[in-house]
């Protein structure tokens, strides 16, 4: 799939990665439609598009909001007369000691993340039936295939959103709708700056464990993985243009997904341990 002379509907294009896939799709000669929470930045990506010699329209929405999901779709099927691509990329995050995070924190994240998708695909998705073609990018994360310990809700909605993408799929790839779920990994976004998981103290600190030792030596040393939105951009759209139905953006994700699928029970106890370990530094360091 070309995505030039294509419309493409992003959510969450303020900023961050929606921004960069906005701008890379319209540089591949896509016409986007932007939407976000604010128009003052969905302007300024539109600026940017344009001064490159795109087009783009920026219509403030919030996913959580039918009405406005549905008036999002109906302004740019108006200006436009088609969506061909849908990307949903709009999510937040949050994290916490599962004995500590209130109902709120988790509606919040799964009506946003989750129902939000939801809500996008089932607005475009009667379009792109009529006309026998679309194709609909769902943006998960890597904590939708091997969830961390103190980042529940955000994982969970992950999961679902990677479940309900592989629904997608299975339904409406034969009636002409495309699908692709992307698993980014350490993409330098503003989605977890500032936000903390909420631990809960023990009830005495004592020195680190062998095992936190050897993990933050880890997370220390390990070379570098995190992408910049322009490089994680690149990766996602030639992911969807070779019309992948997982997307990584790291490639040493897959072998991390296999290790699980071949020695789960082992993958399970470390994984344990080192969530253990990071629990710990979180305690000790809040």
């Amino acid at each position: 799939m070309r995505v030039e002379g294509k419309t493409v509907l992003v959510t969450g294009a303020a900023g961050g990665l929606g921004c960069a896939l906005s701008i890379e799709l319209a540089r591949r000669g896509a016409r986007l439609i932007l939407t976000g929470l604010s128009q003052a930045p969905l302007n300024d990506v539109r600026a940017d598009i344009e001064s490159m010699g795109g087009e783009a329209i920026a219509i403030v929405g919030d996913v959580q909001k039918e009405r406005d999901v549905r008036a999002l779709v109906d302004n740019a099927l108006a200006t436009w007369g088609r969506i061909d691509i849908l990307i949903n990329n709009a999510g937040i995050t949050s994290g916490g000691d599962i004995r500590v995070l209130a109902d709120d924190d988790w509606e919040r994240v799964l009506n946003v993340n989750l129902w939000g998708t939801i809500r996008t695909v089932r607005a475009v998705l009667p379009h792109m039936i009529d006309r026998g073609s679309g194709y609909i990018v769902n943006i998960a994360s890597a904590a939708g295939l091997i969830a961390a310990g103190l980042w529940a809700p955000y994982a969970v909605s992950k999961f679902a959103v990677v479940g309900f993408s592989e629904s997608l799929c299975a339904a409406y790839r034969s009636k002409g709708i495309g699908v692709s779920v992307v698993c980014p990994l350490c993409v330098r976004t503003n989605l977890s700056k500032g936000v903390r998981p909420h631990v809960v103290p023990p009830a005495a600190l004592s020195g680190p464990h062998r095992i936190d030792r050897m993990w933050r030596w880890f997370v220390t040393h390990f070379p570098r993985p995190y992408l910049s939105v322009d490089v994680a951009a690149r990766r996602i759209v030639r992911g969807m243009e070779r019309e992948q139905f997982l997307v990584y953006t790291h490639g040493w994700t897959y072998p991390i997904i296999v290790a699980r699928a071949i020695a789960p029970q082992l993958f399970s106890r470390l994984w344990s341990r080192a969530n253990a370990a990071t629990e710990a530094r979180y305690q000790r360091f809040p």
